[in-house]
């Protein structure tokens, strides 16, 4: 049986190239922290939520125009840090700033906001054949102490051990009865886990934690691994795994055919038949169409990843109306929630001071798409809860969007607010001037180039620098070229 893996792969070449090219050309002075093309509006962040945002940046392209959109799976750390030094305009994170980055962007003269826009359920997704060239009846449930058997298996301790889709250990698995026939090709369970960091680890791992009779299980784990702290985290215990982001994972459950357009799964004997891993909902659609299992809550109700359900756990969760930062809780009330350790709210982490006059006023606009009806109706296409209040929406959620159009409000006055580099934040009640273009540039999500090899630089037309200073360009030059080849495009 074949499989396939998706890998990426950067050309030392290319930014060689650029190198030169900035020396011969030089480059023009602007704002500290100002290194994204002045064409585009550059977003970056882990690959979470990615399907969802290259989405809004589709849809929303005419509001962004004149720039051109852009979205990069740099993975969540590195699009956090990226915003920070203005080596993007915008991130996607599901974790908020660290202290060290917000100090970094104070340094750039940028201040940030949280701006929420889909909540997304942690999915558990197994490919098990039951018959011939079928997969499993869409049926399963799992509890989570069963989870962390299967996430900890193969590892010789009591507890982990659930290394067959029939075993004892999972007698309840079909509709509370055990699985019956399971095809020989599919009985060995292989539990994937991402090595990138990534907000399903941390939602799994959170998950563990929280359960008691999961936890016991999951601690011998850590400490089978010397892994001394037991609080969830952005990577997995072991440090190996996957490696590339949820498409890749995707991919090793069901690889595609990316010689048709579009692309359809392979046969099935390529799939990842036993294979289980934890992926974010938006990447189970078609063409893939990942089947997924029910997962126990609180409440001991077994609850497939529905949108209802995710925006069940969400009418649950509280709000810090200082930052906009969501926090899910359990509850055993709520008998339709999905199970909220399994639940992640995505950011747009926008700088609200710090950005060019064109960039704040495009992304001011997809701010205000993103929190729209027809922004909302993406994400919810692509199995996500929105955020866009509802009939019984709690009002947190109403709080969350009222606040968000305010931040958009904030980010647009950056476009008539005049900033210096020393500057850190900036309130104003300025107005924006808003420009309506009648030609809409085109959007570019995860197209699988890098933008930093095609921009245009400009020429000043003055006398050649100073060898010294020409010397510190390239130093500066080459250290953001590093920091462009560190990013992988995913074509999704």
């Amino acid at each position: 049986m074949s499989r396939n893996r998706l890998r990426r792969r950067v050309g030392a070449s290319s930014g060689a190239l650029l190198v030169a090219l900035l020396a011969w050309t030089g480059t023009a002075a602007g704002p500290a922290g100002a290194t994204t093309p002045s064409g585009r509006l550059l977003g970056e962040g882990g690959s979470f939520a990615e399907p969802i945002v290259n989405q809004l940046l589709i849809d929303d392209n005419a509001g962004i125009a004149p720039l051109d959109a852009q979205y990069f799976n740099a993975n969540v750390d590195i699009g956090r840090q990226d915003v920070t030094t203005g080596d993007a305009d915008f991130a996607v994170s599901e974790f908020p700033l660290t202290a060290d980055e917000v100090t970094t962007g104070k340094s750039n003269g940028r201040s940030f906001a949280y701006v929420p826009f889909a909540a997304s359920p942690v999915t558990v997704a197994p490919i098990i054949e039951c018959s011939a060239g079928k997969l499993c009846p869409d049926n399963l449930q799992l509890t989570v102490a069963q989870l962390a058997g299967i996430f900890t298996q193969g590892n010789g301790f009591a507890g982990g051990d659930i290394s067959f889709w029939d075993s004892t250990s999972l007698n309840t698995i079909a509709a509370g009865g055990p699985l019956t026939t399971v095809a020989t090709d599919s009985r060995n369970i292989k539990a994937l886990n991402l090595i990138d960091p990534s907000a399903s680890t941390e939602a799994l791992m959170a998950a563990f934690e929280a359960d008691p009779a999961a936890k016991a299980n999951w601690d011998t784990f850590l400490t089978f691994w010397h892994v001394v702290s037991t609080a969830p985290a952005e990577t997995w215990p072991t440090q190996q795994g996957v490696s590339g982001g949820d498409q890749v994972m995707a991919n090793d459950l069901v690889p595609l055919d990316t010689s048709r357009q579009p692309p359809v799964p392979l046969p099935f004997l390529d799939w990842g038949l036993g294979d289980v891993a934890p992926l974010p909902v938006s990447w189970l659609g078609a063409p893939r169409n990942i089947p997924t299992v029910a997962i126990e809550n609180a409440a001991g109700k077994f609850v497939p990843p529905t949108v209802a359900a995710a925006s069940a756990a969400l009418a649950d969760a509280t709000v810090d109306p200082a930052t906009n930062l969501v926090t899910f809780k359990a509850t055993s009330a709520d008998a339709a929630s999905y199970n909220s350790y399994l639940m992640q709210v995505s950011y747009l982490v926008v700088p609200t001071s710090g950005l060019a006059p064109a960039k704040a006023t495009a992304l001011a606009s997809f701010i205000r798409f993103a929190l729209s009806t027809k922004g909302q109706a993406d994400v919810v296409g692509l199995g996500a809860a929105p955020i866009l209040p509802a009939t019984g929406s709690t009002a947190a959620e109403t709080a969350l969007v009222k606040s968000g159009l305010a931040i958009a409000d904030q980010v647009a006055a950056e476009a008539t607010t005049t900033t210096t580099t020393t500057s850190t934040s900036t309130t104003t009640t300025t107005t924006p001037t808003t420009t309506t273009s009648t030609t809409a540039a085109p959007v570019v999500a995860s197209n699988g180039s890098d933008p930093s090899t095609t921009p245009s630089l400009a020429y000043t037309g003055g006398a050649p620098w100073p060898i010294g200073i020409t010397g510190f360009g390239l130093v500066v030059s080459a250290g953001w070229i590093r920091r462009r080849l560190r990013r992988r495009a995913v074509t999704t």
